[in-house]
């Protein structure tokens, strides 16, 4: 049967009643022989949501090449470079110079069609031949019998796709989230087990973390504002360090419903009483990773390990989240604000002033993510954990240039 594909800027919404419109029409008719496969534009689609792209990009669609899907938009680069003169132009003048720079632009598109389709066709080539590197360094050491499986199952998709765009979300990323901080504590609040002291503990846990967090956020504060930071740099450091401090009073006098008097808290390399800890802004509070792991159980409060310890994870993962946003964030402000600023090596300009406010947040949840690993490892966490929390190390955060170049083959879809 052949097929026809039209590409519309909505067409996710354009093709839902489109049959129907078409049959009670008057005037319109449509051959039954003929299959429309929907498409949307590269320009338009990075726009919609993130169903839309497996489901109607021009990239997933076998048969019509590798297209941008746009006809209009190609132009406005084009006609940009002819705005300045028509500013002052009467509507009449101004449709009239439009008109014929598009005409200008059809006609030359009409006498270099040769050449262009050979340029193309050579891009397409050598387009070809790294995509077939690129699969085969992909497919290397996957199981051919899982290789097999995909196949198939991308040709199904593609042959349902006329009657069924949703076959077409197996070209989605299949990721499976990691728990956030708030859903551990919300699986640890609804426990099956004395749910009021479940909690209460949680509760108390989390905000222990918080205070940890707030800790380093403040150190950051104070290293970004320097020697001398201003009135309202030192004033916001106030604020927060008040918060700070009233956070702690909270955490200790909760801490004595869960914890004995006798309970030791480690300080560098002594011990003391943690009700004799002065709760300063490097406060060592009474938390089970402080207290150990051995010591809380052999005083019945083993529960508190195994809780801190899923609250530790929920943090890790939270903060491995934000640091692969500031790394993003960051190659972000290098291609559009760095490289294209005038005398770009000047790190006082408008431009660094953002890389550096993006590397500040970097630091300290670099630091929060390094202090929950030494937490989790002084609770004894196990093997698997460790090797799914390693450490961070340099070359972590370097970006390719592969993932942010959009001339690169195979950019998008």
């Amino acid at each position: 049967m052949p097929r026809a594909t039209v590409i519309y800027d909505i067409a996710c919404q354009f093709n839902v009643h489109f049959g129907a419109r078409v049959s009670r029409s008057d005037y319109l008719k449509f051959s039954d022989t003929i299959q429309i496969i929907w498409g949307i534009g590269l320009f338009h689609i990075h726009g919609h949501q993130d169903v839309c792209l497996s489901r109607y990009s021009p990239d997933l669609i076998p048969g019509i090449g590798k297209v941008d899907g746009e006809v209009l938009e190609t132009l406005w680069s084009q006609l940009n470079e002819i705005c300045g003169s028509t500013r002052s132009m009467t509507a009449v003048h101004r449709l009239e110079v439009l008109n014929d720079h598009m005409l200008d632009s059809n006609r030359k598109k009409m006498l270099n069609i040769v050449q262009s389709l050979l340029r193309k066709y050579i891009q397409a080539l050598q387009a070809s031949e790294v995509t077939e590197e690129g699969y085969r360094n992909l497919t290397a050491n996957a199981d051919q019998s899982l290789i097999t499986r995909w196949i198939i199952q991308a040709e199904e998709a593609q042959t349902r796709h006329f009657a069924d765009v949703t076959a077409m979300d197996i070209f989605d990323v299949q990721l499976q989230r990691a728990p956030t901080w708030a859903e551990m504590q919300l699986q640890l609040a609804e426990g099956p087990t004395q749910p009021s002291l479940a909690r209460s503990v949680a509760s108390w846990l989390s905000l222990g973390l918080k205070i940890k967090e707030l800790q380093l956020r403040i150190a950051g504060l104070v290293k970004q504002a320097g020697a001398n930071p201003t009135i309202t740099e030192r004033l916001d450091i106030d604020r927060r360090k008040t918060r700070l401090d009233n956070m702690i009073d909270d955490f200790s006098q909760k801490a004595n419903q869960y914890l004995a008097k006798d309970i030791l808290v480690g300080q560098g390399n002594a011990d003391s009483d943690w009700h004799d800890v002065e709760l300063g802004d490097e406060a060592i509070l009474p938390l089970p990773s402080n207290i150990g792991a051995d010591q809380c159980r052999d005083h019945g409060v083993g529960y508190l390990v195994d809780d801190e310890l899923k609250l530790r994870q929920g943090q890790a993962n939270d903060t491995l989240h934000n640091i692969q946003i500031n790394l993003g964030h960051r190659s972000f402000l290098y291609h559009t604000a760095v490289r294209q600023a005038k005398h770009s090596q000047h790190k006082k300009s408008r431009a660094w002033d953002a890389v550096h406010q993006v590397n500040t947040a970097l630091n300290v949840h670099t630091a929060i993510y390094r202090r929950c690993c030494k937490a989790m490892i002084a609770l004894s966490v196990s093997s698997v954990l460790l090797q799914r929390y390693q450490e961070l190390k340099k070359e972590h955060f370097q970006v390719s240039q592969e993932c942010a170049e959009k001339t690169f083959p195979g950019f998008g879809p």
